[in-house]
């Protein structure tokens, strides 16, 4: 008799895994494939299922999720369908770390998804719906840093002024 298939158990496929019933890129770690906090990842979060795909395989969480859960301790998170979070810290960022030496061409199987296509430059090519969702993640990006700035500032001055 044949091997009973556990959808629990880590099984590897060429250049991806899979672990219940969802498919992950081969370099995710599979620590945290099989430790998602409830509400994140791609069977509990919106955004990481929209946003944390690529060619049919799962490589990273949405930016909130990165942000906000996980305090990116699993990567810098990506905003949209083949963005990553260029704000997240250096160390946190997707293509620095886990997934590392990969290019958005080895990733997944475009059989899974045709629509996930790269340029000349090895780069996704995005919608106009993608890029103005990145575009407004990142100038309220710019906005946080600014108040942040100027919040810091104030406190000084403040401090300095009160004494």
């Amino acid at each position: 008799m044949g091997d009973q298939y556990n959808p629990l158990e880590i099984r590897i496929h060429g250049n991806y895994f899979t672990y219940d019933n969802e498919l992950y890129d081969i370099c995710f770690p599979k620590e945290w494939a099989t430790n998602h906090e409830p509400g994140t990842g791609p069977k509990e979060c919106n955004d990481c299922i929209k946003s944390g795909h690529w060619r049919g395989v799962f490589i990273g969480y949405c930016v909130n999720c990165s942000e906000k859960i996980y305090n990116y301790n699993r990567g810098g998170g990506f905003i949209c369908r083949g963005v990553e979070n260029k704000n997240a810290p250096f160390t946190s960022q997707p293509f620095k770390t886990y997934l590392g030496g990969a290019t958005w061409k080895d990733i997944g199987d475009i059989d899974f998804n045709p629509g996930d296509v790269v340029n000349a430059n090895k780069l996704p090519i995005i919608s106009d719906a993608e890029r103005l969702a990145v575009e407004t993640f990142n100038k309220t990006e710019l906005e946080k840093q600014k108040n942040i700035s100027e919040t810091i500032t104030w406190s000084i001055d403040h401090c300095r002024y009160s004494q």
